[in-house]
């Protein structure tokens, strides 16, 4: 281990200058913010790359900070090492999703920071992984971060805020491998966007978006044109059920009649009932019609269950047709990215 007696007796204030009259040997003034920095040199004083005995546990806060700051100071070694890490954290749990804690002091060095430190929202949390895994080139930590993403915006109602959505615009501009992927993740993170937005019902009985006032022109061309495409999705998909490779047998001729009638039934049922949402809405709201994704999850739902009922339908035609969902279920996740697209 590296001797850490020359910092003892130091002092790390973050910003200004030394000027003569404030020349004092045990302060150095940093151009880091002061916590940031002291994460730094945690690494540089304790860690023993050449030594794989030595086990290591810092926060995902201390390592974020290591990788961001090792890699504008060129330690490459200890860059790699901190991203490693942060890839293995966020692999092995929920991580960053489960944050409770956003701070770890295990340093013997003493930081004064001019500036109180402001508490990391998941978010932010979020678009630093994302930035240090696209600029480390750590293709497993990025397209891991891209599925926890996906899952948490569409599955457990995590919502992107603005910083992280501007972190993923800037990256969807990025000509690089991943472009896909990151093509995906806006679509599906643009899409929660404007399903959580609130609206109206027109004369004409047709749903009109209430756009934020501060959304810009673009953008708002953007949703607009992607909700016209949700929402003629959903009307097509209610009026035609999915396809499934039912068996030829006359046994199973009664399971396609009922899984048309039943996905009929449902779709309407569904589409009408009055949403989960909450707080967010009045009492008696109906779901988003161009929510397309929570519609079919459940109408899947409803089938599923009068299945189970009523056994209309066989064991194996019952699996088939809601296996036939799930494959329509995928094919409109990797879509979006696609239906967010303006051209005037």
């Amino acid at each position: 281990m590296r001797n850490g007696s020359v910092f003892a007796d130091r002092k790390f204030i973050q910003g200004g200058s030394q000027s003569p009259k404030a020349m004092n040997a045990s302060i150095i003034h940093l151009p880091e913010n002061a916590s940031r920095f002291r994460d730094l040199l945690w690494a540089l004083h304790h860690l023993d790359l050449g030594n794989p005995r030595f086990v290591y546990d810092p926060s995902i806060h201390r390592l974020l900070n290591i990788a961001e700051l090792s890699r504008k100071y060129r330690f490459l070694p200890i860059e790699t090492w901190a991203v490693d890490q942060l890839h293995r954290i966020c692999s092995s749990g929920p991580l960053p999703f489960s944050l409770s804690s956003l701070r770890d002091s295990s340093s013997s060095i003493t930081l004064t920071s001019c500036v109180a430190d402001d508490v990391q929202s998941v978010d932010t949390i979020c678009s630093r992984l994302l930035n240090i895994a696209f600029s480390s080139r750590h293709r497993s930590l990025f397209l891991l971060m891209i599925k926890k993403l996906v899952v948490q915006t569409l599955w457990h109602d995590f919502h992107a805020g603005p910083s992280l959505v501007e972190t993923i615009e800037t990256l969807s501009r990025c000509r690089s491998r991943y472009q896909r992927h990151v093509h995906q993740l806006l679509g599906v993170v643009y899409y929660r966007m404007l399903v959580d937005m609130k609206f109206m019902i027109a004369t004409d009985k047709s749903p009109v978006v209430l756009f934020p006032p501060d959304m810009d022109v673009e953008r708002r061309m953007r949703f607009l044109t992607a909700h016209r495409s949700l929402t003629e999705m959903w009307d097509d998909l209610k009026h035609a059920p999915p396809e499934v490779s039912f068996s030829s047998d006359d046994a199973h001729i009664s399971c396609q009649e009922n899984w048309d009638r039943l996905w009929g039934s449902a779709a309407r049922k569904v589409e009408v009932a009055p949403c989960d949402c909450k707080q967010r809405c009045r009492a008696g709201h109906r779901r988003h019609t161009a929510d397309v994704l929570a519609l079919l999850k459940l109408t899947m739902l409803t089938i599923s269950q009068t299945i189970q009922d009523s056994q209309l339908i066989c064991g194996e035609c019952s699996l088939a047709g809601l296996e036939s969902i799930d494959i329509i279920r995928d094919d409109i996740i990797n879509s979006l990215g696609d239906l967010f697209v303006y051209s005037s």
